[in-house]
């Protein structure tokens, strides 16, 4: 089995995640929210900019968590 199968098949894995401005350390699940959490701060405060950077990382964790789904 390869590596980057190996990685996403599991969901309780630790992740470090380095995004634009914040370190996040968790599950996929708990960084995802995490991301997603910041997006929605960013929107509200008016970072349209930020908000979809943030989402995008989220996108990522989510797609780690619905690869280890399948």
């Amino acid at each position: 089995m390869g590596r980057q199968s190996q990685q996403g098949h599991n969901p309780t894995r630790f992740y470090e995640s380095n995004g634009p401005d914040v370190k996040v350390r968790g599950t996929a699940s708990r960084i995802a929210e995490k991301y997603q959490q910041l997006a929605r701060d960013a929107h509200a405060s008016g970072d349209l900019i930020a908000a979809e950077g943030y989402q995008q990382y989220a996108e990522r964790y989510y797609r780690l968590i619905a690869a280890a789904q399948e």
